[in-house]
């Protein structure tokens, strides 16, 4: 029985599902019989998550007759986020959001739902009176459809 891309995805969700993890995509090649998945979690998803899925998802491949390598990944700490679940799990990070205007806010990450996010952001504006700035921190709301992307700022 051939299997199809289709099979391989549906099964590979089916384990991630029994891990609570998300497979977030799968690339698949016949040409190299090479399968690539990469996977997240709602809470923090470490190095022997990902070997122990990929020993799982192996034997699954082996199990439908299939003869592929397999590599296993987690979203890139570079990489915007593109799910709400992976917002939520990163409030109160500093995060940078591109907006599809092209302005770019950056700030913390105050909250985070199915239709929107708010960032804090820390400005500094002119006095009303005199010369200098002052500090104003302000909650910027914005709807995803408004977002190209939001990415978290590493810090070193």
């Amino acid at each position: 029985m051939v299997k199809t891309k289709a099979d391989i995805q549906k099964s590979a969700e089916t384990l991630a599902a029994k891990m609570n993890l998300f497979v977030l995509s799968i690339n698949h090649s016949d040409i190299s019989e090479h399968i690539e998945v990469v996977i997240d979690s709602p809470g923090d998803i470490t190095l022997s998550c990902c070997a122990e899925f990929n020993r799982e998802f192996q034997n699954k491949l082996e199990e439908m007759g299939l003869n592929y390598s397999v590599t296993v990944t987690t979203y890139g700490a570079y990489e915007p986020l593109k799910y709400p679940y992976q917002l939520k799990k990163n409030i109160g990070r500093v995060v940078i959001a591109k907006l599809k205007t092209g302005k770019e806010c950056e700030g913390v990450l105050k909250q985070a739902d199915e239709n929107k996010i708010e960032i804090e952001v820390t400005e500094r504006i002119p006095k009303e009176k005199g010369k200098g700035k002052i500090t104003k921190i302000t909650g910027k709301g914005f709807s995803y459809p408004e977002l190209e992307y939001v990415k978290v700022k590493p810090v070193f």
